[in-house]
């Protein structure tokens, strides 16, 4: 696992860890971190950090059906629901959704401004954003097809870029002493 040294370089570190941590001893709803960025930036990874450095447990939710298949959009808000309903009492919970284009489905920009093909319902989206009595952190690669209305209800967003040359080479060394493989910089 990495640290949050592994994370240096990302603005407002302690802000986020401050949200959380407040979040949860207040019991406050509607509490939502969005982490976006293209793949491989480490959304995920700094969803675990977040939690493991203010002392929360991070569950994740809907990464499988009920018969450990891929899940559909239903199953995922289904998974969802129930753990916000099974966390709600516990003060150190905080509920990880990987992947938050299953979410919202294929919504997509119109020419207007309104969205298209929006799979569900808005106002039960909006709903259960604003109301989410465990704190949700979500990721996504793009947030192109997400309607304002959406990001309007997020209590913070983040966009997670590719770790500078420097960081990549630090995350590289704490990889390969946890696994116990010399590290070199020395091309062969």
């Amino acid at each position: 696992g990495l640290s949050l040294q592994d994370f240096a370089e990302v603005k407002d570190a302690q802000f986020r860890f401050d949200l959380l941590a407040g979040a949860v001893r207040e019991q406050a709803k509607g509490v939502n971190i969005l982490i976006y960025g293209p793949p491989g930036t480490g959304k995920t990874e700094l969803a675990r950090v977040l939690c493991h450095e203010t002392d929360l447990r991070l569950h994740a939710v809907g990464e499988v059906d009920e018969d450990g298949e891929e899940p559909t959009r239903y199953d995922r808000v289904s998974a969802l629901l129930l753990a916000q309903r099974v966390l709600a009492d516990k003060k150190e919970a905080v509920i990880l959704f990987d992947e938050m284009e299953d979410f919202i489905g294929n919504t997509q920009r119109s020419a207007g401004d309104w969205m298209a093909r929006r799979d569900g319902s808005k106002v039960f989206v909006n709903r259960m954003l604003e109301n989410n009595p465990v704190p949700v952190i979500w990721t996504t690669n793009a947030i192109g097809n997400m309607d304002d209305a959406i990001i309007r209800r997020l209590s913070y967003v983040l966009e997670l870029d590719y770790p500078s040359r420097k960081a990549r080479q630090r995350i590289a060394e704490t990889i390969c002493n946890s696994e116990q493989v010399c590290f070199s910089t020395e091309l062969s």
